[in-house]
């Protein structure tokens, strides 16, 4: 959820909540801010999951349970970054991405 503070912002931010495994949803997301702003200068890609809970070890852990991990903490940043440049590139001023996981 959006926190409230930032609502001073909103008319220079986009809070988009889904899946960011889902590339068609990344695409959908990124588009409609550049539509919707005239540009991305900026991008903040949190998102990022630790699950060794739900096994022993890293080397024990279930592989369903190790791709699931995997295309959060890092599939998300190629989605989001394929589909942010593009609009970067547009604007003529390049831009910025930070990615968390």
């Amino acid at each position: 959820q959006r926190p409230a503070s930032l609502a001073a912002y909103d008319d220079r931010l986009i809070f988009a909540q889904g899946d960011l495994t889902d590339a068609a949803f990344v695409e959908q997301a990124i588009g409609t801010a550049g539509r919707e702003r005239g540009g991305i200068d900026y991008l903040a890609n949190v998102a990022g999951v630790l699950w060794f809970g739900r096994d022993k070890s890293a080397l024990e852990m279930d592989l369903d349970v190790w791709d699931q991990v995997f295309n959060i903490n890092l599939k998300s940043f190629v989605h989001t970054a394929r589909a942010v440049v593009p609009h970067m590139r547009a604007g003529g001023r390049g831009g910025a991405m930070v990615h968390f996981s």
